[in-house]
């Protein structure tokens, strides 16, 4: 069942790659854009350096990363609902933007929150 289906995922992948592309390619150029740019236009500055000596504690920095996180986690979500879409119901796009179906986007990120609660129990003693 699962080596039917992973092939089924390359076939579909492989055999429309301009669809697959179409759903595929705005959500991903967000996910990479949105850490790099909202930072430099809403502080000026993209100094995200995880080896830096010092924490960072400004207010205005920790909040623009929090939405940063938020936006790509949605992002994120948006590409896996089209993609899943794609493979499992062959829902083909219409256009060069594929749709925003909110509710199975935000569905998603519920379970994948459930996930990470879950986790987080196997992590904190």
């Amino acid at each position: 069942m699962t080596i039917k289906m992973v092939s089924h995922a390359f076939r579909m992948l492989f055999s429309n790659f301009s669809d697959a592309l179409k759903l595929s390619l705005v959500p991903y150029v967000l996910i990479q854009a949105v850490p790099l740019g909202v930072p430099f236009f809403i502080l000026g500055t993209v100094d995200t350096d995880p080896l830096a000596q010092e924490p960072v504690s400004d207010p205005s920095y920790l909040t623009v990363q929090l939405f940063v996180a938020i936006g790509s986690i949605v992002f994120g979500a948006w590409l896996a609902v089209n993609w899943h879409r794609f493979v499992l119901v062959e829902d083909y796009p219409n256009g060069f933007v594929p749709p925003f179906r909110s509710s199975e986007v935000f569905l998603y990120l519920g379970k994948l929150i459930l996930l990470f609660l879950l986790a987080l129990l196997f992590v904190v003693p």
